[in-house]
């Protein structure tokens, strides 16, 4: 048997890190997308943006959008973008997976984009039981699902695919949430 590593007891696969802000210095151009307004740090990288690639940045501000939208723009943006161009994805979780989702979907590979996530009262769950994707306050232990009633335990285990940490049922004696007529 095996070893677990300490590092995967401690954190599941699944979760997703997020990278500090760092220019790829190997990047001919370099695209910053905010889905909404910039943090400090946000305003620092794009600081150093100017200093060192003047005239081979561009900034897209999302901010106000529907995600649909924002994904709309953004694809349409990056079937327009030339070889060598690194994405930098800013903003909450919920949305920067949704646009993470849509540039991997025209072709950007997963190492062309940095991902920088705003911290947020919200998470993205997605119920599987009804298949509806929410965001819920961190702070609630046990959400119910707005969707289908039932109440969910949120798993360590976050879905690339809906850009969402899933919820199952917590109470499996109770696994239709509202009581049954």
């Amino acid at each position: 048997m095996q070893a677990t590593p300490a590092s995967y007891a401690t954190r599941p696969a699944s979760l997703p890190s997020y990278q500090n802000r760092a220019l790829q210095e190997n990047a001919i151009h370099h695209l910053v997308v905010r889905s909404d307004t910039p943090d400090a740090q946000d305003l620092q990288f794009e600081q150093q943006l100017k200093a060192r690639a003047p005239g081979s940045f561009q900034i897209l501000n999302l901010a106000g959008q529907s995600i649909e939208s924002a994904q709309a723009q953004l694809q349409a943006m990056l079937q327009k973008a030339c070889v060598g161009t690194h994405l930098y994805l800013s903003g909450t979780e919920h949305a920067i997976w949704k646009l993470y989702n849509a540039a991997v979907a025209v072709g950007m590979h997963p190492q062309e984009i940095s991902m920088f996530r705003h911290e947020e009262a919200l998470t993205p769950i997605y119920c599987v039981h009804c298949s509806t994707q929410q965001l819920i306050d961190r702070s609630e232990e046990h959400p119910s699902c707005a969707s289908c009633g039932v109440v969910l335990e949120v798993r360590q285990h976050f879905s690339r695919i809906h850009g969402a940490y899933l919820g199952v049922v917590a109470d499996a004696d109770q696994p239709f949430g509202r009581k049954q007529a």
